[in-house]
């Protein structure tokens, strides 16, 4: 009877850890939403303008595999940020079928905000860790992320 308990004790413990990862991307999002709200996009969507300030003229596929979606939902957060004018997707010229994702002027000038606001969020999450704390931190959620890929790719066969 004891293993049993033990196994039962340690799939309680995982389940708080999803619980836990659960509560921080609510607060994160409902904090993003608030922070944006006089924006023409959410917190859906902030991620990708960060990832193309590094990757000028990414293509949708690219944004997808970066980000681990589907290719429907890249579409549609791209979308978003396309009527409110803060990119614009180019047809490649030698491959119709190719989209490449460019900011415009108005998706550039908000960086700097869309980085204070990332920085004061990070700031509370981790108001109480020091630098110590943090550096850890990061190494475990490195882990966590690269287990979940990892999971995924043995499970597709890749």
């Amino acid at each position: 009877m004891i293993p049993e308990r033990i196994e039962r004790e340690q799939l309680i413990e995982e389940m708080k850890l999803s619980r836990y990862v659960s509560i921080i991307y609510r607060h994160s999002r409902i904090y993003m939403d608030h922070e944006l709200a006089d924006h023409d996009f959410g917190s859906g969507q902030h991620g990708y303008l960060f990832y193309l300030y590094d990757h000028p003229g990414a293509t949708q596929d690219q944004i997808s595999r970066e980000f681990e979606i589907d290719k429907a939902t890249t579409a549609r957060a791209l979308q978003k940020l396309e009527h409110g004018g803060f990119i614009v997707r180019e047809s490649d010229p030698n491959d119709r079928r190719v989209n490449h994702v460019f900011l415009t002027e108005k998706g550039v000038k908000i960086q700097q905000k869309l980085k204070s606001i990332t920085g004061q969020w990070s700031n509370i999450l981790l108001e109480s860790f020091d630098e110590n704390d943090i550096q850890q931190l990061h190494r475990y959620l490195h882990r966590l992320a690269t287990n979940c890929k990892d999971f995924k790719h043995k499970k597709e066969g890749t």
